[in-house]
């Protein structure tokens, strides 16, 4: 799965969805969230961190909402879930944060 970046503005509030689908069984579905979660490049001194809120798993799909950040920071954003199989899956992106 390749990563995916997500830009944002700081004041933002935005959806960040990873696609499980070609890491699972054909026919298998998330069954839960095991943590989503954001780390602080820090490449800006100073700068504050991401919020994750309301993480949540629907079909293939791992979801959670991003709010803050510092402009010109870049966040690796890291999620885990489980599969309907029993499957301990992880998916990684970035959350560039950058005011227009």
């Amino acid at each position: 799965m390749p990563l995916q970046t997500l830009v944002k503005q700081s004041y933002e509030e935005r959806i960040f969805q990873f696609d499980f689908s070609g890491k699972m069984a054909d026919g298998s579905t998330l069954s839960s969230v095991v943590s989503c979660v954001s780390a602080n490049q820090g490449f800006v001194t100073g700068s504050g961190d991401v919020t994750v809120a309301a993480p949540s798993v629907s079909g293939v799909y791992l979801q959670a909402i991003f709010s803050g950040g510092t402009s010109g920071e870049l966040y690796k954003i890291t999620a885990k879930a489980i599969d309907s199989t029993g499957q301990k899956l992880e998916a990684d992106g970035f959350l560039r944060v950058q005011d227009e």
